[in-house]
C-alpha cells in the first residue's frame, strides 16, 4: 500500500524538475525499477538513488523501498507519463478522488479495523489509477503505470516471457540444430529471445557432458543414461544438422578432449 505512494508523491521525492527525466516504472518486492529517458540522466540517476532512497524513506517510512535499479526506458508518452497517463481525449474528465485517511491509533489495530482500513486504500488506488488515465492490462484487466512500448503490465509481461523462454527451451531440446532465426520463424518469438535460450541449452549440454565424463571415469565406465543423447545433441547444435556424421576427432573438437572415444565405446 504505501509503495503506490511513491507513484503519488514521486515529484515531491526527486523534485519538479527532475521528475521529468526519471521517474518510477514497478516496485517489486522491496526494489524500485526506476527509468531515465536516457544514458545520460540513468548515469544522473545512479549518482543520486542513495539520496532518492532517503528521501523515500522519509517520506514513507524505512522498509517499502531498500533498494533501487535503473534503466533507460526512453522518454515517457507526453510529459510526466506516470503522473497522468497516455494522452486521451479530455471530455468528461475524472477527478482524482481525495486520499484516505490511514492514521492509525492504538485501538485501531484490530484484524477487523486493518481490513477495512487495506480495503479503503485499495478502493482509492483504483480510483486514483483511472483518474490518471493509467491504461489497463488487457490480461489481468489491471492498471499499471504507463511506460512506453508497453502493452500490458509489468506482471503479465514477466509471465509472457518466461512462457516464451519456455517454448524456445523445449524446442532446442527437441531440434538442436536449428538456428535462432529459424527458432523465431518456428514459434514467432523474437530472435532477442531465443539466442540466449539456445546459447544457455549448449552450456548446459557441455556441462552435462563433462559432468557424465567425471561420472564414468570414477565409477567403473558407468556413464549417466543421458551421456549420449547430450553428445547428439551438442554435436546438432554445433553443426547445425539434425544428422551429423560423427567420429572420434569431430566429437573431440566439439565436446572436449577423449569424448570421442567414449562415445562410440559406449554404443
Amino acid at each position: 500500500m504505501k509503495s503506490e505512494q511513491i507513484f503519488l508523491k514521486w515529484p515531491s521525492i526527486v523534485g519538479a524538475d527532475l521528475s521529468e527525466k526519471i521517474y518510477p516504472l514497478e516496485v517489486r518486492g522491496k526494489t524500485l525499477i526506476m527509468a531515465a529517458i536516457s544514458s545520460t540522466w540513468a548515469q544522473e540517476a545512479a549518482f543520486l538513488t542513495k539520496d532518492i532512497l532517503e528521501n523515500i524513506q522519509d517520506n514513507l517510512g524505512k522498509g517499502v523501498v531498500n533498494e533501487i535499479r535503473v534503466q533507460v526506458h526512453g522518454s515517457p508518452r507526453g510529459s510526466r507519463d506516470y503522473d497522468r497517463g497516455p494522452t486521451v481525449e479530455k471530455e468528461n474528465p475524472v477527478e482524482p478522488p481525495a486520499p484516505p485517511d490511514l492514521q492509525m491509533t492504538a485501538e485501531d489495530h484490530s484484524p477487523e479495523e486493518m481490513l477495512k482500513r487495506l480495503r479503503c486504500a485499495n478502493e482509492y488506488m483504483k480510483t486514483w489509477r483511472e483518474s490518471q488515465r493509467w491504461p489497463l492490462c488487457p490480461h489481468c484487466k489491471v492498471r499499471y503505470p504507463p511506460s512506453l512500448g508497453e502493452e500490458m503490465c509489468p506482471a503479465c509481461r514477466r509471465v509472457q516471457v518466461e512462457q516464451q523462454q519456455e517454448q524456445v527451451r523445449t524446442l532446442v531440446e527437441e531440434a538442436p540444430w536449428m538456428t535462432p532465426e529459424h527458432l523465431m520463424h518456428e514459434t514467432g518469438i523474437d530472435v532477442s529471445v531465443c539466442r540466449p535460450i539456445r546459447n544457455a541449452m549448449g552450456t548446459y549440454w557441455r556441462a552435462r557432458i563433462a559432468e557424465g565424463v567425471r561420472v564414468g571415469s570414477s565409477s567403473n565406465r558407468r556413464f549417466p543414461h543421458d551421456f549420449r543423447r547430450r553428445v547428439l545433441q551438442m554435436m546438432m547444435f554445433a553443426r547445425g544438422d539434425s544428422s551429423p556424421k560423427l567420429n572420434p576427432q569431430q566429437v573431440d573438437e566439439v565436446c572436449g578432449p577423449g569424448v570421442g572415444k567414449l562415445f562410440f565405446d559406449t554404443e
